[in-house]
């Protein structure tokens, strides 16, 4: 059986190396555009106990779905016969109420509401056949566990899946405050597995545009060991056709992986201009159980050099990674271009170097912003911070790009 995981768009292979870390063959792991799937016996048992790591262990994917059937249909007739031969009895519990969500890309069959009610009158017909009878009242308690169905077509494939996660994995449940503009915890998280940041080296990390604490708060945890979901509740949990103690061992193993003794002295740093973004991170990070892994501080990150950072830290080895504002929400598009300008002057040395032992990543939705910064990336990823299409800008050589950088060549 095949368990999917919805990921953000670019991240399909870092979502891939963490299921890898947690044990399971490679070679059972396919990529596909933002999904990862992994293959697993059918038996409950095992079914049950990857469903529960996945939802509690995976720090950058959205969702763990147990996808049930994937056919052709390419009219309706087709479509609702090969939904109502599975079998759902086997899935939906007596009683269990049952609720449909679902999209169709490049598909002749493409209204998702006509969809809707076909697979739920196509689940009712194969529940009367097999548990009540042809004319009888499918009962669903709405108060109880509710199973949420999910339908995907593209080119006229659909696939079927349930959700075992219930709310996105994204909700760590720290969260409860936040500002205007703030990355999701599993982009954040994301951001800090595409640098590769370690916890307990000789470089600390640095956020100078914390807002609610989102990034300093998933370095924390990793350094912390805290497993992303190991203090939420999942959906799969509650049904039949899976074991709930799956959930239970999984949540287990995270505990004993978590070691919550605070460093002697601070590595991850997190500062923001805002008095009051910086009263809800430090409120997030304490509902996180990281306060003591954090040093926040009240500061301008236009002000704030790579010589003063590392002055005040006392490292001489640096990650910075920033989410600027993007203009969409907080700035003006001039605003930001000015803080951009402003960041590349006082990131980069003459000649756009950079200085010994910073590495730099921003994430940003602006056009032309290597322009702007003054150099081209080392490296760049295009994601997606909710419906905003920004890119990740890494900088980690010494030295730029001097076949396009001296021409000021932009590579968006």
């Amino acid at each position: 059986m095949d368990i999917v995981l919805p990921v953000i768009m670019g991240l399909e292979r870092q979502t891939a190396e963490e299921i890898s870390a947690l044990g399971y063959d490679p070679a059972q792991i396919k990529l596909e555009n933002a999904l990862v799937r992994l293959t697993v016996p059918d038996e409950r048992e095992q079914l049950s106990a990857a469903v529960a790591r996945l939802n509690v262990f995976c720090s950058t994917a959205e969702r763990v779905q147990v996808e049930l059937a994937e056919f052709e249909a390419r009219d309706f007739d087709s479509f609702f016969d090969q939904t109502a031969a599975l079998p759902w009895e086997d899935w939906i519990s007596a009683g269990q109420a049952f609720h449909i969500k679902g999209y169709s890309l490049r598909s002749q069959l493409f209204s998702v509401t006509d969809l809707q009610r076909l697979l739920k009158r196509a689940i009712v017909k194969r529940l009367q056949e097999t548990r009540y009878h042809a004319a009888a009242h499918v009962p669903e308690d709405e108060n109880g566990p509710i199973l949420s169905v999910r339908f995907a077509f593209l080119n006229d494939r659909c696939a079927l899946r349930v959700d075992t996660s219930g709310d996105s994995l994204h909700k760590r449940g720290y969260r409860t405050e936040a500002n205007l503009a703030p990355l999701k915890e599993t982009l954040a998280a994301a951001l800090l597995g595409t640098m590769r940041w370690r916890p307990f080296t000789d470089e600390c990390f640095w956020d100078p545009f914390c807002g609610s604490g989102t990034i300093a708060i998933e370095a924390a945890r990793l350094a912390a060991g805290i497993a992303p979901g190991s203090t939420r509740t999942f959906s799969g949990e509650t049904w039949t056709f899976l074991d709930s103690r799956a959930f239970s061992d999984a949540r287990a193993e995270a505990r004993e992986a978590e070691d919550l003794t605070p460093p002697e002295e601070p590595f991850i740093y997190a500062s923001d201009l805002d008095p009051q973004a910086l009263r809800i991170a430090e409120a997030n990070a304490a509902r996180a159980r990281v306060s003591e892994f954090i040093y926040f501080r009240q500061a301008d990150a236009r002000a704030l050099t790579p010589s003063k950072m590392k002055e005040l830290s006392g490292y001489d080895r640096m990650l910075i990674i920033g989410n600027p504002p993007y203009g969409e929400r907080m700035f003006e598009q001039d605003e930001v271009v000015r803080l951009i300008r402003r960041l590349g002057q006082i990131y980069l040395q003459e000649q756009q170097t950079l200085p010994a032992g910073l590495r730099i990543g921003l994430i940003s939705s602006l056009k032309g912003f290597e322009k702007q910064f003054g150099r081209l990336a080392d490296k760049r990823r295009k994601l997606y911070n909710g419906k905003i299409v920004t890119t990740f800008y890494q900088y980690f050589r010494a030295l730029p790009h001097t076949d396009k950088a001296a021409a000021g060549v932009s590579a968006d």
